[in-house]
């Protein structure tokens, strides 16, 4: 049950939507995630960890292919979060953590990386950085990669799904900590194992000018929004928003996500030949089913999929 760390996923424990749910509330819970008042900012690191099953050794891979592809994996968690933080992380071996816990605030608290989690080869990260902290790693990426004339601005990755006021906007500050961030997380990562690449990582940051936190899980698109940044109007519990405490999360389904829906009906169609009418509409009815189990009230929320499904 405890090969490997909570933080590996997929697991038996949750399926996908589960893993997305606890992922949002894992960042709800941390201790005063929301506070910026003294400057502190939250930093939130998505990333597909490049050629991963390429670089392995295929003879080695071809014995042992489910658990060392997990070992491999596993290796190149501890590279990216450092022998003493994936331990606070994974906890003691005689009571290991669960996902997304730890055992005190101290241990929560004591090192920027709060919450980490690898789904077969994509990343995520959830930093938490006091001013001083950012301010320290912007200068080191700055005099790594020097900007006088702001162009860091450009090019800045962006989820373009939302509307423009509930995307992450583009100050100075925070497109500077999203660079270094990922900066150093690159680092961190020696080419010849993998790397990651910023055309295919989106780095969110919430900060006093930023009031959402963005990142995709699992199919979903997920905006966080503390309930201390907003008015009391717009906090209203309503569908594609999950359980109202002290932030709440809107959902909807990503582009990928569409794009092989889209891709499933058309085979479905193509493939139909001299089929029966009643074995397609069956088959589009269990596309269809599958689609809103998964996804349930995202489906709702994401216009460009309900035009899908009418076209």
């Amino acid at each position: 049950m405890w090969l490997f760390p909570s933080w590996v996923k997929p697991g038996d424990t949750e399926p996908p939507p589960l893993l997305v749910y606890k992922w949002c509330q894992g960042i709800n819970n941390l201790q005063d995630v929301w506070e910026t008042g003294e400057g502190e900012c939250n930093v939130m690191m998505e990333a597909k960890l490049e050629k991963v099953a390429e670089k392995m050794d295929l003879t080695l891979l071809n014995r042992l292919l489910r658990y060392v592809c997990g070992y491999y994996g596993l290796v190149l968690d501890l590279l990216i979060l450092g022998l003493r933080r994936a331990s606070e992380i994974a906890g003691p071996p005689q009571c290991p953590n669960e996902f997304l816990t730890f055992q005190d605030i101290a241990t929560e608290t004591v090192h920027p990386i709060r919450l980490y989690c690898r789904y077969i080869d994509r990343i995520w990260i959830m930093f938490r950085f006091t001013a001083d902290e950012a301010r320290d790693l912007i200068q080191r990426y700055l005099t790594e990669h020097p900007d006088p004339n702001n162009e860091n601005i450009v090019g800045y990755n962006n989820k373009k799904c939302w509307p423009r006021d509930a995307r992450m906007r583009l100050m100075k500050h925070d497109v500077n900590l999203g660079r270094a961030v990922f900066w150093d997380i690159k680092n961190r990562l020696p080419r010849s194992v993998t790397t990651i690449e910023w055309e295919n990582a989106f780095v969110s940051v919430y900060s006093k000018d930023n009031p959402n936190l963005l990142f995709d899980m699992a199919g979903f698109e997920c905006r966080i929004l503390p309930k201390c940044r907003t008015t009391a109007e717009e906090i209203t519990h309503r569908d594609g928003v999950t359980k109202e405490r002290t932030a709440q999360c809107f959902l909807k389904v990503d582009e990928e996500s569409m794009s092989k829906f889209h891709n499933r009906i058309r085979q479905i169609l193509m493939s139909s030949g001299s089929t029966t009418f009643t074995k397609i509409v069956n088959k589009w009815n269990t596309a269809l089913i599958g689609l809103m189990t998964y996804y349930r009230e995202a489906v709702v929320n994401t216009q460009e999929l309900l035009d899908l499904l009418v076209k």
